[in-house]
């Protein structure tokens, strides 16, 4: 399996998130030196969505949209950082890249 790198997003299993346990993408944040990787979580459900200091929006329309491997518009859950272990990345979708990755890690 291939190592997770920082904004590479991936599927992860067994996150809880308010009542949902279901698998949902994350940004890979950074990888501790247990192994452990600090994620961000991502949602579609738009109409949940909180103020922008709360949640990053990723619009599909985006040029550097088609490089992180999602398939609508969704936004990053940064109320609900967490820190997971490795086994619980499921597979790689894709990356924040570009000015996408810059407009990210300056909202981060």
């Amino acid at each position: 399996m291939d190592e997770p790198a920082p904004l590479e997003i991936w599927q992860v299993a067994g996150l809880v998130v308010g009542r949902s346990e279901d698998a949902r993408p994350c940004i890979v944040l950074r990888v501790l030196p247990n192994g452990d990787v600090k994620i961000a979580p991502l949602s579609a459900s738009l109409a949940l969505r909180g103020p922008p200091w709360q949640h990053f929006v990723i619009e599909a329309e985006h040029p550097d949209f088609p490089a992180t491997g999602l398939t609508r518009t969704c936004y990053v859950l940064g109320d609900c950082l967490s820190t997971i272990e490795r086994r619980q990345l499921a597979r790689r979708r894709g990356k924040l890249q570009g000015e996408l990755a810059k407009v990210f890690e300056n909202w981060i």
